[in-house]
């Protein structure tokens, strides 16, 4: 599981931190004043273990009337914001976004026809294209646009704001990291100068208490991994360094320019480019490019915004370089269209080409997101019993946590991370979703994060000062994923080509896991001249492991109406005001399904004590989004022998159908394990197009790819040296029905179990 908010996510790469989240850009490690924060009196308290979001807050709340919560945040001093504009206006421009995903009328509606195609050709004689490669959307774009120009093509990235990574840090692992180095993009050197922030483990866990009970520290017994999503890189300096290496290669880069359409002829594609150029220079502070408005994109790297305070400067950046057409700088030339053999659109999620193939089709899933990185207060502060400042932060993270039940349909997760050296923290909650329009807004989820990030962290919020603000909407989709060019010379990478992770948020992870793949396809795409759809198709294809995982995408999330009637506060204080809600939102509130608040929670349990029981080789693939065949047969075997009521469960959960189809891309995993075992051997005989292309699509579409590396297991006495306790506890996760699903295993002790054994002490 990959959050990469781009990042843990965990696997992270179930949860990796993908270059998505971030809403605010920062003026550098600022100390901030934190606010006096105060608990609004008409806020409503839950029963531990029930999160709520306020009742007066619908599905289609607007941020006119903000709670006081994060109206307090958003008006913390120093947080981070482009001039010009505030955290504030970014919440807005995010819930318009969640706004018109979740109406139906207004999500169908077809993209704008952008791309079109002729028969014709345009080039005659000896006239060439301006450029091989031209690329829309640079800040994760420019890893494949460094590596086609370092292979000799002719690239040019078009950038919309400034290539600019954003100030909030990438969470990875260090092998995977290890492929910017063997991709020759960066030297060890470069590469250590871009980590920020590494610890030592990372921790699972899950509530097990009694949901009636208000006992917070019954808590089943967490699993700690080492080496999993256990660096924090900063993307400022990733993305400068590319940048400026790909300018030094001779690549072209156009910031402060939009790409409008482009027009497919036989022998090219011809693109129409728009200036957006420099910002206003009237002191208002607003970007004057052509009307370009803030968009969820920009809300994820607002640093990349140029404003009228930032623009003489961004405009003679030094970011020039010698192409095909002579001397390119970026803001400052006038381009009407260009002419390319191919138009890689890594324009991600809200790319107008994309919009334009899915014609109106709404995403399957969402992964909401909501967080913020914080520092400790000029007051000082500790969390979790750690030291004080300057290191005021245990050097741990977690991948996925959770420490209440569902509540209102919905199930929340936790994610933390050290960030800058240890100095800051950033705490993610999230939650998967659909786009149903009863789903909250990202401000009451915001407000919920205030409520309960001092019991998460345990810090109260007066010892903290917030620096960022986060949040973001990752669609994912079960039909179209990855998306398959629809037009010749075009081709999606990335988000734009929805080939994260239904259970990640971000790209960053996906794009460094498939940059090898990619750079090999293109090549030879560019070289053999197979720049049709139909060979294109190649470079994306069905990839049964990822379609596997949205049976877990599926199982961590709740229809509308399917959770069972919980107990609310309303309920135990009768003859009492309803403190503002009305009967229809307590009756919304107070669920009508028939699962149980503590399915979810009690399903993971028994997910990861069996991959516990299996060991690492088992767990590590699951946690870094690289599901295989043997290890999900395994996990699944030894779910069905542990807890089985539990796991049929999902059957009535999800819908039979899904469960079917889960089955077909489960049979796809293990044929396609098998034949790339196979077909292996030939790749080194066997140069033709095709056939490359479909031993990639074996070994990516299985994550045969992906390396097992063993790792030390994490002791007791190490987690208790990290958590800064006199004493680790060990607690054995128990049912509010008093069935035990949890596998006491000692860490050190996992990797003693033989598969067989496992299995057998399961039963």
């Amino acid at each position: 599981m990959n959050f990469s908010l781009p990042s843990t996510m965990v696997s992270a790469s179930c949860f990796r931190t993908a270059p998505l989240l971030p809403l605010i850009p920062n003026n550098h490690r600022r100390h901030t004043l934190a606010p006096t924060w105060t608990t609004p009196s008409t806020s409503i308290r839950s029963p531990v273990g029930r999160p709520v979001v306020p009742a007066s807050s619908n599905g289609n709340r607007s941020t006119d009337h903000l709670p006081p919560l994060v109206e307090q945040l958003l008006n913390t001093p120093g947080l981070e914001a482009p001039e010009g504009s505030s955290p504030e206006q970014m919440l807005k421009v995010t819930e318009a976004f969640w706004k018109a995903m979740k109406d139906p009328k207004v999500a169908s509606k077809p993209g704008p026809i952008v791309v079109t195609e002729s028969s014709e050709h345009i080039l005659h004689g000896d006239q060439s294209t301006d450029f091989d490669v031209c690329v829309a959307g640079g800040t994760l774009g420019v890893f494949l646009a460094l590596a086609l120009q370092r292979l000799g093509h002719r690239v040019c990235i078009i950038e919309r704001r400034l290539l600019q990574g954003r100030s909030q840090e990438w969470n990875i692992s260090g092998k995977e990291l290890e492929s910017l180095v063997e991709a020759g993009l960066l030297t060890q050197e470069e590469l250590q100068e871009c980590i920020e922030t590494a610890w030592e483990a990372d921790r699972v866990g899950f509530y097990s208490g009694d949901h009636h009970s208000n006992n917070e520290n019954n808590l089943s017994s967490d699993l700690w991994v080492k080496d999993v999503l256990n660096i924090g890189i900063s993307p400022k300096k990733l993305i400068a360094t590319l940048k400026k290496k790909f300018l030094e290669s001779g690549g072209i880069l156009r910031e402060h320019t939009s790409f409008k359409s482009a027009v497919v002829y036989e022998d090219c594609a011809v693109l129409k480019l728009m200036p957006c150029g420099s910002a206003s220079r009237n002191g208002s502070g607003s970007n004057d490019a052509a009307g370009l408005e803030l968009t969820p994109a920009d809300v994820n790297r607002p640093c990349a915004i140029v404003t009228s305070s930032s623009s003489s400067s961004n405009a003679d950046s030094g970011t020039t370089g010698t192409g095909s057409t002579g001397t390119g700088s970026t803001g400052t030339t006038t381009i009407n269209e260009l002419r390319c053999r191919i138009l890689i659109d890594c324009m991600g999620h809200y790319s107008p080409i994309v919009k334009q193939i899915r014609n109106g089709q709404q995403p399957d899933g969402m992964v909401v997101v909501v967080g913020g990185c914080f520092a400790a207060s000029s007051t000082g502060g500790a969390m979790n019993n750690a030291a004080a400042t300057p290191i005021a932060f245990p050097n741990t993270a977690d991948l996925l946590y959770s420490f209440t039940d569902s509540f209102n349909d919905s199930q929340l997760f936790w994610e933390a991370f050290p960030a800058e050296g240890g100095a800051a923290r950033t705490a993610y909650m999230f939650l998967y979703s659909d786009t149903h329009p009863d789903r909250p807004t990202f401000t009451s989820l915001l407000n919920t994060y205030l409520e309960l990030l001092p019991r998460y962290q345990n810090v109260s919020l007066t010892d903290i000062a917030f620096k960022r603000v986060l949040f973001g909407g990752f669609p994912c989709y079960m039909r179209g994923s990855p998306l398959k060019p629809a037009f010749n010379r075009v081709l999606q990478v990335g988000d734009a080509a929805a080939t994260q992770s239904p259970l990640s948020f971000g790209g960053f992870g996906a794009m460094v896991r498939h940059l090898p793949r990619l750079t090999r396809g293109v090549d030879q795409a560019l070289t053999e001249n197979k720049l049709t759809k139909g060979y294109l198709s190649w470079l994306q294809p069905y990839q049964p492991s990822l379609s596997v995982a949205w049976l877990f995408q599926r199982s961590m999330s709740l229809r509308v109406g399917q959770l069972q009637r919980q107990e609310t506060e309303n309920d135990t204080n009768k003859g009492q005001k309803n403190s503002g809600c009305s009967k229809e939102a307590v009756k919304k509130k107070a669920g009508k399904g028939w699962i149980p608040a503590n399915h979810i929670n009690r399903l993971l349990r028994c997910n990861f004590s069996v991959m516990r029981v299996f060991g690492d080789r088992v767990l590590r693939p699951f946690l870094q989004d690289s599901l295989q065949a043997g290890p999900l047969a395994l996990t699944m075997l030894g779910m069905m022998l542990r807890n089985p009521l539990t796991v049929t469960l999902v059957l009535f959960q999800t819908g039979p159908m899904l469960i079917l189809g889960w089955f077909r891309h489960f049979i796809s995993l293990v044929v396609a394990s098998a034949l790339f075992i196979l077909l292996k051997p030939l790749k080194t005989v066997v140069k033709n197009y095709t056939f490359q292309r479909l031993l990639d699509a074996l070994e990516y579409g299985t994550a045969s790819d992906y390396e097992y590396r063993a790792s030390s297991p994490v002791t007791e006495e190490e987690i208790a040296g990290m958590q800064s306790t006199s004493k680790l506890k060990e607690k054995k996760a128990v049912d509010g029905d008093g069935s035990s699903d949890g596998v006491e295993v000692k860490a050190e002790e996992v990797e003693q179990h033989s598969w067989p054994a496992a299995v057998a002490s399961l039963w």
